[in-house]
């Protein structure tokens, strides 16, 4: 006997079937970046649901909460830099429209918003170094034109504005290590003519210059890569009024200066290390108006030294570890007066100590002889006067200074098995991360009593998952990204079953990405402890996963990129340290991976930045940048000779900077602005036939219409773009007249609605977009104003669904979205446009859905599970031609089960169709799991007539109920007969 599935109405059922539990360890949320503004305590946190994201406490369960969730679904927008000014939060993030940006928050939804787009498009140019000068915000950012400079913020877009253009051009003069001052900001900065020099700024161009050229010429004063870089301990460094830090005028070395911020204020304090040699001072603290900090006069080893800004009042404290041998000193701290420190002493052991500045004075609080690495103390915070430390077991710790007051405050995890980081003087409590092997990173505080360490909120509650990513599909595989509990990210191969889902690297790999197929090749950027991020290659083996070269050579990385296939070959971006990032390509073995052109001369700064690679017309067609005409359109045979500038669209070294790249039926799209053709940032279009430069401008003038997101459907160009009256909306260009025209004004009037993840589906255009009325939500097109609509306000009013991971899976659109009801969960919509329906499983209860990867009538998911956390699932379709592909066959007399069903309505639900012999004999059980209606079970002929009905009062003890149904059915001939 045969039955296949037929259509279950009211909710979609899947069958899905968990293909590994690859992590069955526990979550946590990580929180970070612990920062007090006002009355509110702000910071990061990871959840599944939500990736990471800004969180706010008060320090209660209760009152820990996300503050909001800034890129929609699980990768989450990333907060980092989290500011105080004089009040005001602000931080970078990326909601995966805007990219990288400066973002502000008052604690409400409502009220975190991104600043200004400063970098046009879904950039990866973060701001960095935000600071608080003066109740303004300053930092360093680029804006595509002017290179990475000086910026500030009032909080406005308006008020947002760049503060000088040092290194004039497209050049870069990359502001580092903002330090407020009195009245003045002080940074470090390169105008290319002095090298990093130190800069100070009152927040006007003509207030911001060079304080004095330290090292004449070309050359580096103070060069970030010649101390280590640390936001712990910035090298520019307050004490009373007077800036300390470390510089090499070319005649002394790197020595200890100081600076009013005047020519004739900034001096070398003294000559630590007599002669050129370097004493290289880093870990600059103010205790108490004195400077501590490490030096090596090349007598003592690296030792610790303080100064009062003369070259008298600086000298060595004490020789920690005797004779010329290094003290390694780390993790420095104040409290008043006195600094504490991390030190390793002749026994080899790392130890706290502290230090008033006098030898007598410098004495050591913790000696642990039973380990040979000692307690090794870490993240010094002082609270309220008293030290909190973490030791090398990952416990926290207390001192007040003195070696009785200098102990165990808690135990987070049993035999060193716990972990403590990111500790913070929050208002005079702290606060901190925390976790064990038993229990998930969370946030904790304590009041410096064991009885009052205790973990403020479980975040991320529940099992972990390995949160399968990055699929693609080779040769009928699927490849995909996991996380294991044991080994971190590996790279996995499913052929669809339980026993076919395998790893293929796990052993010290590591940061998995870039997975590519390439005439049957798997190639991905991987690191392992050896080699650093480098390009392997898979065959779907084990044996046959390899490294295919190690571009930089040793530990460093070449960090693969942009991986695209182009008539069987691989190109990318690499670093291989000698040429900065420049275009490779490989035929997977180590001799066939090669430097392409080293299109911009030189190293690190001087790199070309190739990306947006893309196939076109059979070469390879790209964004680079070549130090004379700025970025712009590239294209490449694979011959140094054959890769050339197609067009310099932006005369002069700004250039025009093509982002987002499509072939349209022989057009090459892109976005691009241009000043000389007197349009902004607009679409341009190469004709692969008669190689013309097109362009559209929507939006005339030189303000520009900002397309994005463009994507090729049946010969169209869709995009969304800001032409000025309607806001950013829908968009489209018919690729063989070249015309172009707005689509529909989704969010009436000047209102975004940022529409989004176009996906064609049966002739319709699905894409997510937002209005004031219904938040972000499903909206599909027929290409026209009028076809152009609203699918489903799935979570009601104006709050948002967030639809997201949009996918055909045969000729249906299956999306995941969010209400307050059921969390993030998979819906469909098939071919007929209905409204969506709740895509449910037949074996287990979904707690969310994350993400979707179709692969002809199957769908790859990740789903959270009660039992499994986020792990990789298999569904498939029951929905095709009213029937599943395969049939479940039963011998005769044979059970068939439970078939898991929720009946939600009073009409019929046809379930089952099936073929069986004569006499035939089968039980069947139909288990009610919603709802409280009864169920009926009813077996039809194929002329339709009523042969047999469930018996409500017969069925299997003990587990039959009679809401759930049962029968016993003996075919009276041979035929296919429905089951209901």
């Amino acid at each position: 006997m045969k039955l296949e599935l037929l259509e279950q109405r009211n909710l979609l059922a899947f069958d899905f079937e968990l293909l590994a539990d690859i992590n069955d360890s526990l979550a946590g949320s990580s929180p970070g970046e612990i920062t007090q503004v006002g009355d509110a305590i702000f910071f990061t946190a990871t959840t599944a649901q939500s990736g990471r994201e800004l969180w706010t406490t008060d320090g209660t369960m209760a009152g820990t909460r996300q503050v909001s969730d800034i890129r929609p679904g699980t990768r989450g927008g990333d907060p980092v830099e989290l500011t105080n000014v004089d009040g005001v939060l602000y931080f970078t993030a990326n909601d995966g429209i805007n990219g990288d940006e400066i973002w502000t928050s008052d604690g409400t939804e409502s009220g975190t918003r991104m600043v200004h787009e400063i970098a046009p498009g879904d950039n990866f140019r973060r701001p960095r170094f935000l600071t608080n000068h003066d109740g303004t915000l300053y930092f360093s950012a680029t804006d595509d034109v002017a290179g990475h400079e000086l910026w500030k913020t009032d909080g406005t877009s308006a008020g947002t504005t760049q503060v000088l253009d040092i290194n004039p051009g497209s050049a870069n003069s990359y502001p580092l290590w903002m330090t407020s001052i009195g009245g003045e900001l002080f940074f470090i900065a390169d105008d290319g003519v002095h090298g990093q020099e130190l800069w100070t700024s009152d927040g006007t161009a003509s207030g911001t210059f060079l304080v004095q050229d330290i090292n004449p010429g070309l050359s580096d004063a103070l060069s970030a890569s010649s101390y280590p870089v640390s936001y712990y301990y910035p090298p520019l460094v307050d004490v009373n009024g007077t800036l300390f830090f470390a510089a090499d005028d070319g005649v002394h070395g790197y020595e200890l200066w100081s600076s009013d911020g005047t020519v004739a204020g900034t001096a070398l304090v003294q000559d630590i290390q007599l002669g050129s040699g370097s004493s290289r001072p880093t870990q600059l603290t103010n205790a108490g108006g004195s400077l501590f900090f490490t030096a090596d006069d090349d007598v003592n080893g690296r030792e610790l030294w303080t100064s009062d800004g003369t070259s008298a009042g600086t000298a060595l404290v004490k020789d920690i570890r005797t004779g010329s041998q290094n003290t390694t000193i780390f993790e420095l701290a104040s409290i008043g007066s006195t600094v504490y420190f991390t030190a390793g002493d002749d026994s080899g052991r790392y130890e706290l100590w502290k230090s008033d500045g006098t030898t007598a004075g410098t004495a050591m609080l913790t000696d642990d002889s039973t380990s040979s690495f000692g307690t090794v103390p870490q993240r010094q915070t002082n609270v309220n006067g008293l030290l909190y430390f973490v030791t090398f077991e990952q416990e926290l710790w207390t001192s007040d200074g003195t070696v009785a007051g200098t102990s165990l405050l808690k135990e987070i995890g049993p035999s060193g098995n716990g972990y403590v980081e990111e500790l913070a003087n929050i208002g005079g409590t702290l606060f901190f991360a925390a976790g064990s092997i038993r229990q998930e990173t969370e946030l904790w505080s304590s009041d410096g009593t064991e009885a009052g360490t205790n973990q403020v909120a479980d975040i991320q509650v529940g099992t972990n998952g390995s949160y399968p990513s990055d699929f693609t599909e080779v040769s009928g595989s699927i490849y995909f990204v996991a996380r294991s509990g044991d080994t971190g990210d590996d790279l996995w191969v499913s052929d669809g079953t339980i026993a076919g889902t395998q790893s293929l690297a796990s052993t010290g790999v590591s940061r998995i990405e870039n997975i590519t197929n390439v005439n049957g090749t798997v190639f991905f950027s991987a690191s392992d402890s050896v080699n650093g991020e480098e390009l392997w290659k898979s065959d779907g083996t084990a044996a046959g996963t390899v490294l295919v070269k190690d571009i930089s050579i040793g530990s460093g990385r070449s960090e693969p990129e942009d991986f695209v296939n182009v008539a069987g070959t691989l190109f990318f971006t690499a670093d291989d340290d000698a040429h900065g990032r420049e275009l490779w390509k490989s035929d997977g073995t180590e001799a066939g991976t090669v430097l392409v052109r080293d299109i911009r001369p030189g190293s690190f700064l001087d790199s070309s930045e190739p990306r947006e690679l893309t196939e076109f017309n059979g070469e390879l067609y790209f964004r680079a940048n070549d130090g004379i005409s700025g970025a712009e359109v590239w294209k490449s045979d694979g011959t140094e000779a054959g890769t050339v500038q197609v067009f310099d669209i932006e005369p002069g070294n700004y250039g025009s900077g093509p982002d987002d790249f499509v072939n349209v039926d022989g057009k090459l799209y892109f976005s691009a602005n241009s000043s000389g053709l007197g349009v902004g940032d607009e679409v341009f279009a190469i004709d692969g036939t008669t190689g013309d430069l097109l362009v559209l401008d929507i939006r005339p003038g030189s303000s520009g219409s900002f397309p994005g997101a463009l994507t090729a459907i049946e010969g169209l160009l869709f995009f969304n773009a800001n032409d000025g009256t309607t806001g950013n909306e829908l968009w489209r260009i018919d690729a063989a007249t070249g015309s172009g025209s707005l689509v529909a004004d989704i969010n009436p009037g000047p209102e975004d609605s940022y529409p989004r993840d176009f996906t064609e589906v049966n002739g319709t255009l699905f894409f997510e977009a937002s209005t004031d009325a219904e938040g972000r939500e499903l909206w599909s097109t027929d290409g026209t104003s009028a076809g152009t609509s609203l699918v489903a306000d799935l979570r009601q009013g104006p709050d948002s669904s967030f639809p997201g991971e949009l996918s055909n899976v045969g000729g249906a659109l299956f999306f995941k979205a969010f209400n307050d009801e059921l969390g993030n969960q998979f819906w469909r919509v098939d071919e007929s446009g209905s409204a969506p329906e709740l895509v449910v499983s037949s074996n287990f209860d979904i707690i969310q859905g994350d993400l979707l990867f179709a692969f002809e009538n199957r769908v790859f998911a990740t789903l959270k599970t009660e039992d499994h956390g986020v792990e990789l699932f298999i569904g498939t379709d029951t929905d095709e031609d009213d029937q599943i592909s395969e049939a479940i066959t039963l011998s005769q007399g044979s059970t068939l089960g439970t078939i898991k069903t929720i009946l939600g309505g009073e009409t019929d639900v046809d379930l089952y169709r099936f073929e069986a012999d004569q006499g035939e004999v089968f039980d069947i059980d139909v288990d009610r799991s919603g709802g409280e209606l009864d169920s009926i079970l009813s077996v039809y002929a194929s002329d339709g007539n009523l042969l047999d009905i469930s018996d409500d009062d017969v069925g299997p003890a003990p587990e039959f109920s009679e809401l759930e149904s049962y029968l016993r059915f003996t075919a009276p001939s041979t035929g296919t007969f429905s089951l209901r």
